[in-house]
Parts: C-alpha cells; sequence; structure tokens
C-alpha cells in the first residue's frame, strides 16, 4: 500500500515528537510541503503525551492569525497520532543565533512585537462558545520562533500551550512548562497559565536576541532585580544605546508578575522606538540577505538515510484514519449518546477526546445530569447515583467547554464524600 506522504526530509526530533517535511502524494509531485509532527511511539502508553498534541491540534484550528503556524488536521496510524502543519520555510530563531550571531536591533524589536501580537490574539480570540479563549503559550524560546523567507514571523509549537477550553491542567496540576532559563519565577509555584508568564520568556527571548547571551536569573526575588541590572549594564557596551530597550527588559522581568506589561503595552512600547512599517521593512531586508543564504546552505541528508527514517517510513507506505472533523451540535450529541450508553464511558477518553475535539457546540446536558446526581445532601450521600469517574469526567468536560457552568456545579461538592469528587471541584473553583 501507498501511503498519504512522500518525506522529503526529515528535520529532527525532540522530546515528544519526530518532525518531517512530506509532500501529499494526492497533491501531485509539484504540491506545496507541509511538516508532520509524529508523536513518539514511546508516548503511545502515556495518555497526557497524547492529549498534548490533542490539545495542539484543537488550538492551531482555533486560531487562525498571520504570526501562528497553521494545523491543517491530526492523523491517527493505528494509535501513532500526526500533526500536519504549515511547513514554514526559513530557520528558527536559535538557528539564527548560532549561525549568525545577535539580531540586528531592529529585526529584533519586530520579532518582539509581532508575537506580542499573535499572543494578545490568542488569548482574546474568542471561541466556539463565544468566551476568549484565553491560550498561553507556556514554552517561548527562540528555538519556537521563526522567521520565513518572506520575512513574516513565524510563532510555533503549542505542544505544551494552555486554554480555557481544555482540562489537561487537572491531570498536570502540580507541572511546570517551559525551558529552563525562559520560566518566570511565579511557574516553580504552580502558576503557569498566566499570560504574564509568556512575556517574561518573551523577555527572556528579547535580551538573546539582542546579545546572543543566555539568561540565567535567580527565582529568588531579593536576587532576580540585581541580576536583572547587572546584565542590563552590558547593554551600551554590546552597541545598544537607547535606555528605552533596557526599560522593557527591565519591565517584562519583573519579578511580580503583577508588575509585567500586557501585550498591548509591549507592542506601544516597541511602537515608541520604531514604527511598524520601519520594523516589517527590516525583517523583510533581513530574510532576503542574512536568512536566505542561511537556510539554502544548510546540510541535508536523504530521508532514507537519516538514523529516524526506519521510525518514519510508515507515512509512505500506509494511510492514516482520520479522526473526526468538524461535528455539527447534531451530531456530537449523537455520538456523545451512543458513547455515554456504554457502562464503562467515563474511561473512553481515546473515544471521548475526539468528540470533545471535533465538536463546534456541544449539548452539555448529559454531563450536567452526571453532576447532579452526584450530589444527595446529609446523610444520604450513599444514594449517589453517578460514579465517581463519571463525575469527575463530566466536570473536566463541563469545565472545558462551559467554565461558569462547571464553577457553580463544583461549589456543592468541595466536600462531597469521595475524595477524588471533591478534589476536582476545587481544582475547578481554584
Amino acid at each position: 500500500m501507498v501511503g498519504r506522504y512522500q518525506i522529503v526530509e526529515i528535520v529532527g526530533s525532540g522530546a515528544s515528537a519526530q518532525v518531517c517535511l512530506a509532500r501529499r502524494r494526492s497533491d501531485g509531485p509539484d504540491a506545496p510541503l507541509v511538516a508532520l509532527k509524529v508523536l513518539r511511539a514511546e508516548l503511545l502508553s502515556k495518555g497526557d503525551a497524547s492529549r498534548r498534541f490533542r490539545d495542539e491540534n484543537r488550538i492551531l484550528t482555533l486560531l487562525d492569525h498571520p504570526t501562528v503556524v497553521r494545523g491543517y488536521g491530526l492523523f491517527d496510524y493505528d494509535g501513532r497520532l500526526v500533526l500536519e502543519l504549515e511547513f514554514v520555510r526559513g530557520p528558527s530563531v536559535e538557528e539564527q543565533l548560532g549561525e549568525l550571531g545577535p539580531l540586528p536591533q531592529a529585526v529584533t524589536l519586530a520579532v518582539v512585537r509581532a508575537v506580542a501580537s499573535a499572543l494578545d490574539a490568542a488569548y482574546q480570540t474568542p471561541g466556539p462558545a463565544g468566551l476568549p479563549l484565553h491560550i498561553v503559550h507556556r514554552d517561548l524560546k527562540p528555538g519556537n520562533i521563526a522567521i520565513d523567507l518572506t520575512g513574516r514571523v513565524r510563532l510555533l509549537d503549542f505542544g505544551v500551550a494552555k486554554g480555557a477550553f481544555d482540562a489537561r491542567a487537572a491531570q498536570s496540576l502540580h507541572g511546570v512548562w517551559g525551558t529552563l532559563g525562559y520560566d518566570a519565577p511565579e511557574r516553580k509555584s504552580g502558576i503557569n497559565d498566566l499570560p504574564s508568564g509568556d512575556v517574561y520568556a518573551l523577555g527572556v527571548t528579547l535580551f538573546v536576541m539582542l546579545t546572543q547571551y543566555p539568561m540565567m536569573l535567580s527565582m529568588k526575588v531579593e536576587r532576580h532585580d540585581d541580576d536583572v541590572q547587572s546584565l542590563l549594564k552590558n547593554l551600551p557596551r554590546l552597541g545598544i544605546d537607547d535606555p528605552r530597550f533596557g526599560e522593557l527588559i527591565k519591565g517584562m522581568l519583573s519579578f511580580r508578575y503583577q508588575d509585567r506589561p500586557d501585550y498591548n503595552a509591549v507592542v506601544a512600547t516597541i511602537d515608541g522606538i520604531q514604527t511598524e512599517a520601519e520594523g516589517v521593512e527590516a525583517v523583510r531586508s533581513y530574510a532576503q540577505s542574512d536568512l536566505c543564504d542561511l537556510y539554502d546552505g544548510r546540510k541535508r541528508i536523504e530521508p532514507s538515510q537519516h538514523g529516524a527514517w526506519r521510525l518514519l517510513r510508515f507515512l509512505e507506505e500506509v494511510n492514516p484514519t482520520p479522526l473526526l472533523g468538524r461535528l455539527t451540535q447534531a451530531e456530537a450529541s449523537v455520538c456523545l449518546a451512543q458513547l455515554m450508553s456504554l457502562p464503562d464511558w467515563e474511561h473512553r477518553s481515546s473515544e471521548l477526546e475526539p468528540i470533545l475535539e471535533a465538536a463546534y457546540k456541544l449539548d452539555l446536558t448529559r454531563f450536567v445530569r452526571v453532576v447532579e446526581r452526584a450530589w444527595v445532601p446529609g446523610w444520604k450521600f450513599w444514594l449517589t447515583q453517578s460514579r465517581p469517574g463519571e463525575v469527575e469526567t463530566a466536570l473536566l468536560v463541563l469545565n472545558r467547554f462551559e467554565r461558569p457552568l462547571a464553577q457553580k456545579l463544583a461549589t456543592s461538592l468541595t466536600k462531597h464524600p469521595i475524595e477524588r469528587v471533591a478534589k476536582v471541584a476545587v481544582f475547578i473553583l481554584s
């Protein structure tokens, strides 16, 4: 059997996925390339890894912003998840720093402005229910920002992003995402879903792009600001004389997240240094000269000669099962009714997740009934009709689609005699 894709280049491997460039066979030999992000086989048994993959697909489906890389769909190869993404023809900022040194000041400011605007859109964009998506990237760094050869800034890798529509944090309540040196101080305390954390990471990225120096700041309040001040003293020596650069970085790296500027304030400060048009032109000129030479000069290995070939060749040999496309409310309700008629529906996350992911709107009545049956006041608590697992799953689903409703229902369950039910209720209210 001939598979859906022809692999053109194997780009590399990360902690959770392997990435390659491919062409859809059905689109012909001259079709544009797509990027394929393949979940590592050893993570298939870990539900949280699969859940993050599905979340990333859902986030990229919901977002429509010129700076954010587009997602084209999620495919299942007998449990192996493959995310098809827009191909960004250009090097990451991390590659640029390694090969070319610090970015020009005008380019650096334009990159930060574009990313801040994209992050603001991701946080404010309304979701299917009309409420803001509140997406936080949580892993901003030079390796997750690219400039394509036309001069467009691109924001990549939403693999550990968090949005108001998902309940993944219930499984990773104490997890601290991100990359060492880019994580904000409050994330050590488990506060990892605020946009101010991304502002901090973007501030570190700004400093690194300007100087090529790594930044490792103390996570203790009494030393943190002194560390920042010491680093900023070096800016004039590096040819960065405009004090507004230092003030911007200092604000973005404030120890207290309440003291950091928001995305719009970052954009406004940059606009006070250079106009948006000047930044766009600076990036375009930089891309068409330095980046073209860097990108075209990269060493490329034939896919079959790459060490990861045997792990990825299945993409050329077999066809996937497409996961559910966008469902209407009526279609989703039928799928849910069929699933919830099974005696162990709450344990069938592999079947429930695709329905939740694909549903444009969802009738939540079934989940509300499960939660309402979870509590009988006073001494009759043993008359609870819903199993603890059902209540937990129903609450998390409601929290994903209709958070105010979930919080209202959770209020009466924080002292539930079954600990797992009380725990998830407390989490939702927190």
